[in-house]
């Protein structure tokens, strides 16, 4: 009912359901869920998504930079695993290089995010650590150069935290919206070890 009622109610780029960030999180919720629930899936329903990652395509916020661009492009870098063909092949290979290419920039040596914050470092580690487990699941291995970013990642993750167990809260670093930081750390050690 809700994805339906989603795509009556909002026209293809119009208001804030087509923004770039959030049509990214709404198209992998979508994926993994007609992923583990086949049932879903449905002729309108795949037309509708398969919308919304053209669209994504076409208006990605590489302007703003950051973890916002990341997330578009972890997105339509999983979106080409979900539909067959050529174009949409092109569209996961384009943004994984455009993905390495921005982790060069927004990865410094340390392992750190470029943004210096635990919050978007460990969402940014989490769309990394989502995307290697697709790709592990539809290709059977993730490049070298993600696996490589998702474990210096890692490691800075756990070279900050506090003595008490907490992390720092710098910048705007609240982490409390996103995954807990330890199952994010596991997360990424489960994928880093398979």
């Amino acid at each position: 009912y809700l994805i339906d009622h989603w795509i009556k109610n909002n026209r293809p780029g119009k208001n804030d359901g087509w923004h770039s960030y959030t049509t990214s999180l709404r198209i992998r919720n979508w994926i993994w869920l007609f992923i583990f629930c086949p049932e879903l899936k449905n002729k309108e329903r795949l037309k509708s998504l398969w919308h919304q990652i053209c669209w994504l395509r076409a208006h990605p916020e590489r302007c703003h930079g950051g973890n916002h661009w990341i997330e578009n492009l972890v997105t339509l870098a999983i979106s080409g695993c979900l539909f067959k063909g050529k174009f949409p092949e092109n569209i996961s290979i384009n943004a994984l290089l455009k993905l390495k290419i921005e982790l060069n920039k927004q990865i410094l040596n340390d392992g750190g995010h470029e943004e210096r914050t635990v919050g978007y470092h460990l969402l940014v580690l989490d769309r990394l650590v989502e995307l290697g487990c697709i790709l592990e699941l539809r290709y059977g291995s993730s490049p070298k150069w993600l696996y490589r970013k998702i474990e210096i990642m890692t490691e800075w993750a756990e070279k900050v935290r506090l003595e008490n167990g907490s992390f720092p809260s710098f910048n705007d670093s609240n982490y409390v919206g996103y995954n807990n930081p330890d199952d994010v750390i596991k997360f990424s050690k489960g994928f880093l070890k398979s």
